[in-house]
């Protein structure tokens, strides 16, 4: 598959790809930043898939948060910035959809956290999704961070993989941090709003 990364370039005979996103961005089916068209919009099958990264935090302390994260937009009408970006925190003027947070980091902890649009929540009769998170995976002290003791380093550079994997009828994500030669496994059980993703 190909698909475009607006802002992007490539360094070392198209080896890595930098970029310095200034907010979002999106994978898009032609060379375009025209986030007006829901028709522009490349949407991933990540069923039987590992999406795989080498992360350098640069020094991204507790009050930062660096993400990837997957919405199930776009929703029919633009919003605000004239793009159809929509998740499930469902701000005013965004829209409102599924959302599955692959990756939310700082110096200090590391989560995988889906949150599905499929339920009533009894405690909060105004969500439309699950706005905290269930299932949600937490990588922290003794394992990730910048102190001792910890398995992987984020002061360093990393390698995040991402399994998305459906066998017997049921989804499982699984998470692993690499780094020099140490890794650290998590996964993400199946329940009623991870089945939603399938």
């Amino acid at each position: 598959n190909e698909y475009w990364l607006p802002g992007a370039h490539t360094l070392e005979n198209d080896t890595k790809v930098e970029y310095t996103p200034w907010c979002r961005f999106y994978l898009m089916r032609s060379p375009t930043t025209d986030y007006s068209n829901a028709a522009n919009f490349y949407m991933v099958q990540w069923v039987g898939k590992t999406f795989a990264v080498d992360i350098d935090m640069n020094g991204a302390s507790c009050g930062c948060n660096l993400n990837f994260y997957l919405v199930n937009m776009p929703v029919q009408a633009r919003g605000r910035d004239n793009d159809h970006y929509c998740d499930a925190q469902c701000y005013p003027d965004l829209g409102c959809c599924a959302e599955f947070d692959m990756m939310e980091v700082n110096g200090n902890a590391l989560a995988v956290t889906n949150h599905a649009c499929t339920h009533d929540y009894p405690d909060f009769p105004d969500w439309q999704c699950q706005k905290w998170g269930d299932p949600r995976v937490i990588v922290q002290g003794g394992t990730f961070g910048s102190s001792w003791p910890r398995t992987i380093d984020s002061r360093s550079k990393f390698t995040f993989s991402q399994e998305f994997r459906a066998r017997g009828g049921k989804f499982d994500v699984i998470t692993t941090l690499y780094q020099d030669g140490r890794s650290v496994t998590k996964r993400l059980g199946s329940n009623d709003q991870m089945q939603a993703m399938l």
